[in-house]
């Protein structure tokens, strides 16, 4: 659901940090709103992993999808 939302449009979300304190984040992964990417990823992908583009830092940032709060 999360997913779905960040490919469409900025959203409000919260989740839990490592050190257990909680994070107010405002993040994207629409095209409009991300700078361009190049080169190539050959990383391994991790499905417990959510990245996204964080609007307030302008960079990208990722959490574990277990820490998912909820979302605004």
């Amino acid at each position: 659901k999360l997913r779905l939302a960040l490919a469409q449009r900025i959203v409000k979300f919260y989740f839990q940090k490592i050190d257990g304190s909680i994070r107010e984040a405002y993040g994207t992964l629409s095209e409009h709103s991300i700078p361009a990417t190049s080169g190539i990823d050959n990383r391994r992908k991790n499905d417990t992993i959510q990245t996204y583009f964080d609007t307030e830092k302008q960079e990208w940032r990722c959490f574990k999808k277990a820490n998912l709060i909820s979302i605004a």
